[in-house]
């Protein structure tokens, strides 16, 4: 015996869907948008907390004039 379906209740389950697709789009846009302010903000202090071009060079002749 086969098994239909109205067209309402067809109509009311593909409203589901967009509506639950839609919602877990929603929920990655967010995440999305806090893994890149997270990223600007820990690359921001690394570059702050990180040393200078010049002192890396400083630091490596020091060492090598050590050895």
């Amino acid at each position: 015996m086969a098994v239909t379906e109205s067209r309402q209740q067809r109509k009311s389950r593909i409203f589901r869907f967009k509506f639950l697709l839609g919602f877990i789009m929603i929920l990655f846009m967010i995440l999305f948008a806090r893994l890149y302010e997270l990223q600007i903000k820990n690359g921001k202090e690394a570059r702050d907390k990180s040393a200078t071009y010049d002192d890396v060079i400083v630091k490596r002749s020091n060492s090598s004039k050590d050895g």
